[in-house]
């Protein structure tokens, strides 16, 4: 298994992934392609994948955000996004993104996390 930053190429496969894993009346294909193509804040490296024989199985997505604590504009990290691929549940690998997402967003300055469902 391979813990990482999703790669550009990518991101048709993460697409399909999370339109398999999340169970929506809506257009799901089309919500996470826009989120990732709209999203003014969208940057690949913050969505956390995990890998197994070449195959993305799973997703933590860090949702770089501000937030305004009295006055103050803080560094504020949402996570989202976390699925794994049903063949996949069971093994830790959403708890190892998570992990790996905690240490970026302490590495890279995060003040504040959140988790968004």
């Amino acid at each position: 298994m391979e813990i990482r930053a999703l790669r550009k190429h990518e991101k048709e496969e993460l697409i399909d992934l999370k339109s398999k894993v999340f169970s929506t009346y809506f257009d799901k294909a089309r919500f996470f392609k826009a989120m990732t193509e709209e999203d003014p804040y969208y940057i690949d490296e913050l969505s956390r994948v995990a890998v197994v024989n070449g195959r993305i199985v799973s997703n933590v997505r860090i949702v770089n955000r501000e937030m305004n604590v009295r006055g103050v504009l803080v560094p504020m990290a949402g996570i989202a996004d976390v699925c794994t691929h049903p063949d996949y549940r069971g093994r830790g690998l959403a708890t190892s993104l998570l992990r790996d997402a905690i240490r970026y967003m302490e590495r890279h300055g995060f003040l504040v996390s959140m988790l968004f469902t």
